[in-house]
């Protein structure tokens, strides 16, 4: 998806990566560099507004064996900021509550 090269666009990811670990180090350790332009895929944008139902109820509860998803599709406001916060907050009670 995009316009972008994959080449262009493995060197802005070793550029930016590059500051915080150093340009030889990502350039080494680099395997491939993807990308998705959500606004372009039908099934995750929809232009109208309307609402779209994304996630399996059980991905909004916490499992028996301690795994806990947080994602903007886990919410309410799914698709915004809004659900990630929520999500991530929902997820850190979760945790706090299973550890004790």
């Amino acid at each position: 998806d995009g316009d972008q090269s994959s080449g262009e666009l493995q060197a802005f990811v070793v550029a930016t990566l590059g500051e915080v670990f150093g340009a030889e180090t990502v350039a080494r350790e680099l395997q491939s560099v993807h990308f998705k332009c959500w606004i372009a895929d039908p099934l995750t944008y929809a232009p109208s507004g309307i609402h779209r139902q994304y996630g399996h109820p059980l991905l909004k509860r916490p499992t028996t064996w301690g795994l806990h998803f947080a994602g903007t599709e886990t919410e309410e406001d799914n698709g915004h900021v809004e659900g990630a916060i929520k999500a991530g907050q929902r997820a850190a009670v979760e945790v706090i509550q299973a550890l004790k």
